[in-house]
């Protein structure tokens, strides 16, 4: 029920599957941690490396944007222990190579502002601290000149904790 709110919050897709569960536990316990200021040494998730390519024929056909993408995830995993809150790596890198392929001619087709926001989506790493995001862009950006998309989650997560409040305390029998 709760990754159902956080992704209305985010207006995100449901993209998560009962294989996920475990994983945001994992990660729901850290940000119960964070908020109430309970001890520990960093907030990420030990995730799994990157899927290796299985052909590297593909490898060589893969658009520049997708290679700084996959190098930005290697450096956030490999980085993790700097940030002070949760960071949540693109979906694209998750997705089935026909729905790959699909977010990549709706990001070269779309036209307009909005259009162009919502074909970047599944190539967005979303940062819960501002903080946190300005280092990453400083690293990745900044000096490795890698081309991806960030955005910081910080008001619509605590909009995100305050309604979650409200509705455990309403639900939950005094």
């Amino acid at each position: 029920m709760l990754m159902y709110a956080l992704h209305m919050v985010f207006e995100a897709p449901f993209d998560f599957t009962a294989s996920d569960f475990p994983l945001i536990r994992k990660w729901w316990c850290l940000i119960l941690m964070e908020n109430f200021a309970i001890e520990r040494k960093h907030a990420a998730v030990d995730v799994q490396e990157p899927k290796a390519q299985e052909d590297s024929e593909i490898g060589d056909k893969e658009p520049q944007m997708v290679k700084d993408l996959r190098t930005a995830v290697g450096w956030l995993r490999n980085n993790c222990h700097s940030f002070r809150g949760f960071v949540q790596e693109p979906s694209y890198l998750d997705l089935e190579k026909e729905d790959q392929e699909e977010a990549l001619l709706e990001l070269d087709r779309a036209e307009g502002k909005d259009a162009l926001e919502l074909a970047k989506e599944p190539f967005m790493f979303r940062f819960q601290f501002q903080q946190d995001m300005e280092v990453f862009l400083l690293k990745c950006h900044d000096e490795r000149h890698l081309r991806i998309n960030s955005k910081s989650m910080e008001v619509q997560f605590m909009l995100f904790i305050f309604l979650l409040r409200v509705i455990v305390f309403k639900f939950v029998p005094v």
